[in-house]
């Protein structure tokens, strides 16, 4: 087995996916799977490659010598809960349900960039906040979806088309914001308070084919402004909905937000 001779330090909230990356562009590798299969032995696309215990992250850290800690650190941590496993991002446990582990979305300028950041991993998470774009999880021309491993040289595995995400509003990327101050500042019982919520909501993950992408931005919108008690924006909000959604009774509506368990929410 070849030895590799540079493994980069992974950058501050730094995705594992994005170190892996960088990993094998720097060594002239063309795809994921040809850089896994050469020198872990087996291909990462069909194992969990996010976790500090991954054949990729322990063949990185013996590679990196004195530097193992700091490269395993760019890896998440398992934690396991009761009939739960977590992953420890950046100091907070996340259910691995909450997490993209084999997804994938994909910002044009994070990739201009040459590194993608953790808050792309977190399923709640729908626009870059770095950049005030809107991810992308499908080619747009193809409707190929994006997978981690593919994602090397900003064009779709399928056909070819160069990658380009839509610019949307730092009001759109509220969430995601809050997110990323949350994993800086190691925030976990906000971080709870925020998966409560949307669970509550009806927590749409995008594993859910027949979920459609608005619903999905209203719930998520929804979640941050219950967590954080913004009685305004509440309003806004479901008068917003009661614009989209003109023939439902305003009861069930506000109903379904309430967060309380009653016949009417599990109607609404």
């Amino acid at each position: 087995m070849n030895k590799l001779i540079f493994v980069p330090i992974p950058l501050a909230e730094e995705s594992p996916y994005s170190l892996i990356r960088r990993v094998t562009l720097f060594h002239g590798f063309h795809t994921i799977g040809q850089f896994s299969s050469h020198c872990v032995g087996e291909s990462a696309v069909q194992h969990i490659a996010v976790t500090q215990s991954s054949a990729i992250a322990q063949f990185l850290a013996e590679e990196a010598g004195t530097y193992a800690p700091a490269v395993l650190s760019g890896f998440y941590k398992t934690v396991n809960r009761a009939q739960t496993m977590n992953l420890l991002v950046s100091g907070i446990e996340i259910p691995s349900f909450y997490l993209r582990l084999r997804s994938f979305v994909y910002c044009d300028d994070c990739f201009e960039e040459g590194w993608q950041r953790q808050i792309q991993d977190i399923i709640l998470a729908e626009f870059c906040p770095y950049h005030q774009k809107k991810y992308l999880t499908h080619c747009p021309a193809c409707g190929g979806h994006i997978k981690w491993w593919q994602a090397l040289h900003g064009k779709c595995h399928y056909c070819g088309y160069i990658l380009k995400c839509i610019p949307c509003t730092a009001q759109d990327c509220r969430l995601e914001k809050y997110l990323v101050q949350n994993l800086k500042t190691h925030n976990q019982a906000y971080l709870d308070k925020i998966m409560r919520i949307a669970r509550q909501l009806g927590d749409i993950k995008q594993k859910n084919p027949t979920a459609p992408e608005a619903s999905r931005c209203q719930i998520n919108e929804a979640t941050m402004l219950i967590a954080n008690n913004d009685t305004y924006g509440i309003l806004q909000h479901l008068t917003a909905l009661h614009s989209i959604y003109p023939d439902l009774d305003k009861a069930w509506i506000a109903a379904r937000f309430s967060g309380f368990k009653s016949p009417e929410v599990n109607e609404a």
